[in-house]
């Protein structure tokens, strides 16, 4: 069996855990890198995982390696799988924050979901074939009702980061772009300590771009990204379920979460990079949030 090491056991790892051992039961022999004392023998008496305090205990070479963390670590741990031979390495968003950047390697995949949703992959095909005049993003919830603790109401949290790294991936996979110029920026906080609310316009080349944040707005009931799309011939409307031509579903063998988020383990297991945020296009969703974070 192959070896497969999950550092870090919380929401995401869980979620990629299941999700693998539904598309690939017979697959990975797992390791889970946990520093909870508790989590760990919970984890190892219900699942048999192996589980350690640290990845300094654990042999890296030739394994698939998740890294599900806090960001702020990122870049050490990203550095240690790297420089000790591992056979591929999947990232979680963000993928670095103001001077953490990580550095560039091709066995490195970066948790850009979204990508690999149907309504994304419908636009993608759209503006290769007809170009694009303007694109402008929404995310909109009601997730935060109090204060935030730890590291998600530091440097490294707020709406920006959580889910404003997913749409400006998107913006930039969507357009083929390197980079967004920031023509103007808002942002404010409402409950946290760092940003709730969080809007820019600007252009990627001769795009227009305008990008919209808030997950304090109490009009929704659940977390809702929509857009608008226009192009040189049509104007398109979508949200994260629907778009206003339709487009063809994607079966996948197992989903947890929903089908974009089986593609992406499924492409990282075989090694497809077809779809998949490597590390040089998630840099450059770093340097855009460094961009827009800076005064």
């Amino acid at each position: 069996m192959e070896k497969l090491i999950i550092v870090g056991w919380g929401r995401m790892g869980i979620t990629h855990a299941a999700i693998l051992g539904g598309l690939y039961p017979e697959r990975f022999h797992y390791q889970v890198i946990e520093p909870d004392k508790k989590i760990r023998k919970i984890l190892s008496k219900s699942l048999g995982y192996e589980c350690f305090s640290s990845i300094d205990e654990v042999n890296l070479i030739g394994a698939r390696v998740l890294v599900t963390t806090p960001p702020a670590i990122h870049p050490m741990l990203v550095k240690k799988c790297l420089d000790q031979g591992v056979h591929s390495l999947f990232v979680e968003k963000p993928f670095g924050l103001f001077d953490n950047r990580v550095d560039n390697d091709s066995r490195i995949s970066v948790g850009y979901a979204l990508r690999f949703s149907e309504v994304t992959q419908t636009l993608k095909k759209i503006i290769l074939e007809e170009g694009c005049r303007e694109l402008s993003l929404d995310f909109s919830s009601n997730t935060l009702v109090k204060k935030p603790t730890g590291w998600r109401n530091g440097p490294h949290g707020g709406v920006l980061n959580e889910m404003g790294s997913h749409l400006i991936d998107l913006i930039l996979y969507l357009t083929g772009s390197e980079t967004i110029h920031i023509d103007s920026k808002y942002s404010k906080s409402v409950i946290s300590d760092v940003d709730d609310i969080i809007s820019f316009e600007g252009k990627s080349g001769s795009t227009s771009l305008a990008l919209s944040l808030n997950w304090v707005n109490k009009s929704y009931r659940k977390p809702v990204w929509s857009g608008k799309l226009v192009t040189t011939k049509r104007e398109i409307i979508f949200d994260q379920q629907s778009l206003s031509i339709g487009f063809d579903t994607v079966a996948v063998d197992y989903y947890v979460r929903g089908r974009d988020f089986s593609l992406q383990m499924n492409h990282f297991v075989e090694g497809d990079t077809s779809i998949i945020c490597d590390s040089i296009q998630a840099n450059r969703v770093h340097d855009v949030i460094t961009n827009i974070k800076c005064d």
